[in-house]
């Protein structure tokens, strides 16, 4: 019977871990958002959040990024000195980032936001890969999503051992030739979270 209790305590131990470091990674992208829409330089908009942000469901995995993080370095030491961060925030971040995922409804409370499914999102856009096509898919979704100013993607975050350091990657997507993914740098000052800095990886 202890050996049962034991075991339970186990699960139940690991599984608040990982609710605890989830939770954490919605904070980080929370703080993203606010100082996205900011109104300050390289933000994404005029100054404010639209009425409704549409955030993709699926996680950005590495290939969305890699090749910006890596151009022109030579070594790991070299990508943590030009990203601005310790090396563990980096390796955790590369190991997070191999493979997507999805995100849940857990961003503050009172944001008005809805999670819209990969599937979705991509059906707005199938057909032929020419201009018209794309045109076509973005009429048709801000007629869905009106005051939505397009959609948001992030990655999974990276963390250092201190869990006071993070970085994640963060994508707007608002037309054919309205898009930019960036990454931020942020740490942790007692229990909030506050972006260091961005990098601007590349705009379409």
């Amino acid at each position: 019977m202890n050996k049962l209790l034991v075991a339970i305590a186990l699960v139940v131990a690991s599984h608040v871990a990982v609710l605890s470091q989830t939770a954490e990674e919605y904070k980080v992208y929370d703080a993203v958002i606010q100082n996205m829409f900011s109104g300050k330089s390289e933000g994404v908009d005029t100054g404010k959040l639209p009425e409704l942000l549409v955030i993709r469901e699926g996680l950005r995995s590495e290939t969305t990024f890699k090749r910006f993080l890596d151009d022109g370095a030579t070594s790991v030491n070299e990508i943590t000195k030009i990203m601005d961060i310790q090396l563990d925030t980096y390796e955790d971040f590369r190991s997070n980032t191999k493979t997507g995922g999805r995100l849940s409804r857990s961003f503050a409370a009172g944001l008005m936001y809805v999670i819209v499914p990969n599937e979705k999102i991509s059906s707005f856009f199938e057909g032929p890969s020419d201009g018209a096509q794309i045109e076509n898919g973005w009429q048709a979704y801000y007629k869905e999503y009106p005051t939505s100013g397009g959609y948001i993607s992030f990655s999974h975050v990276g963390f250092n051992k201190a869990n006071d350091e993070a970085i994640v990657y963060f994508q707007h997507s608002c037309g054919s030739l309205c898009a930019s993914g960036y990454y931020l740098v942020l740490n942790k000052q007692k229990t909030t979270w506050r972006v260091k800095n961005r990098r601007m990886l590349w705009i379409s």
